[in-house]
């Protein structure tokens, strides 16, 4: 009985780091994606401001 509890107990273990890892790894992603898509489309924003207003000017 002992031998099954210890194997559940480090079956849990594994299942909580892998988990934890997991969660680090979509997070740490999640930020590089932003850290990028931030800045293009304040790019983009800017570039389609001043085309539509050089639009409406001519």
């Amino acid at each position: 009985m002992n031998s099954l509890l210890n194997t559940l107990g480090d079956l849990l273990g594994t299942v909580v780091d892998v988990t934890g890892k997991v969660t680090l790894a979509v997070f740490c992603g999640l930020l590089v994606l932003m850290a990028v898509a931030v800045p293009l489309y304040t790019l983009y924003a800017i570039v389609s401001s001043m085309r539509g207003r050089d639009e409406t000017q001519a």
